[in-house]
């Protein structure tokens, strides 16, 4: 999934405009999940500024919600429940891409076969880095 993508998956989830200026937390911490996620999940090679520039924030505030995002999810409980749900949605959004861009044929030539064996690899590791975020951060 795009940088793009993700900030329109987070939008739609939680109802809200990531670029606006407030300070709410409700806002805040849509805004640190979508930059975990782009850090972490996208597909393409992102930059903390390329993922500030999507939602009109400084690469430094980009940095500190990756950095604070673990805390948010251990002290409330219930941005954890929501986060879960969102997971979910995210995992069945992002391979539905993937499997569309396993059906774009890039050239005859072998090539379409080694960008599946790179998407697989990415999701194998997204899977795993995902398994370990649950493992480290489960309150329940």
């Amino acid at each position: 999934m795009r940088v793009a993508q993700i900030r329109e998956t987070v939008e739609q989830f939680a109802k809200v405009n990531l670029k606006d200026k407030s300070r709410r937390y409700d806002l805040i911490k849509y805004r640190f999940l979508y930059c975990y996620y782009s850090y972490y999940y996208s597909t393409e090679v992102v930059t903390y500024r390329k993922i500030g520039d999507e939602i009109n924030r400084a690469h430094c505030s980009v940095i500190y919600a990756i950095k604070e995002y673990p805390n948010i999810l251990k002290s409330d409980p219930s941005f954890r429940r929501e986060v879960d749900i969102f997971d979910k949605l995210f995992w069945k959004k992002h391979q539905d891409i993937v499997n569309q861009e396993e059906l774009s044929p890039i050239d005859n030539n072998g090539v379409v076969q080694l960008q599946i064996k790179s998407i697989d690899r990415k999701i194998r590791k997204l899977k795993a880095k995902r398994k370990q975020l649950i493992k480290n951060y489960s309150i329940l």
